[in-house]
């Protein structure tokens, strides 16, 4: 959960500041139109017996801020976009620093008993949901069908071609023509 809040956080600072729209791709990715804008990776310290839970989460966000696209390897440029792209303008990206952490520090207090309001601003911004996509398991296999949004634990479901809705904790989901 704490990747669809720092999601959440990182879109709406960026729509508020350069009053674009962004969307989010589960689990960890911002979109712009039909382009990757931002990507976010957390990772877990091993669970601590002693501390009874996890003592921390480091967050690490990419966002393409004054990335042109011929900075991109060419199999990327058509998939991938940035703010200067977008905007038009060379921005500073230490201004996004303060805004999205205090948005973060905000979203991630809220996953104890306001759980359900990050994950409502985060399906506001869902960029798969009535998509076709498909689900690369991590068994290899492949789940086709469509979008149907996230689940009250933060895990993206997909609705086979059978009606039958799976959902997805792990594995890769992509679109389909």
């Amino acid at each position: 959960l704490i990747t669809l809040a720092a999601g959440v956080a990182c879109a709406t600072t960026i729509d508020m500041f350069y009053g674009v729209t962004t969307s989010l791709k589960w689990p960890n990715d911002i979109y712009f139109g039909e382009k990757k804008l931002a990507g976010i990776l957390t990772e877990t310290a091993p669970y601590s017996y002693e501390q009874r839970k996890i003592p921390y989460v480091v967050v690490g966000i990419g966002i393409n801020v004054n990335s042109q696209l011929e900075y991109f390897s060419p199999p990327i440029r058509s998939i991938v976009t940035s703010l200067i792209t977008e905007c038009g303008k060379v921005l500073q990206p230490d201004l996004l620093i303060e805004p999205i952490v205090t948005a973060l520090e905000y979203n991630v207090s809220c996953l104890g008993k306001e759980k359900d309001h990050i994950l409502s601003l985060w399906r506001e911004k869902d960029y798969l949901y009535g998509k076709k996509i498909c689900w690369h398991r991590p068994d290899a296999s492949i789940i086709h069908g469509v979008g149907h949004g996230i689940d009250s634990d933060g895990r993206y479901m997909i609705m086979d071609l059978g009606n039958c809705v799976h959902n997805v904790l792990g594995g890769r989901l992509q679109l389909v023509d």
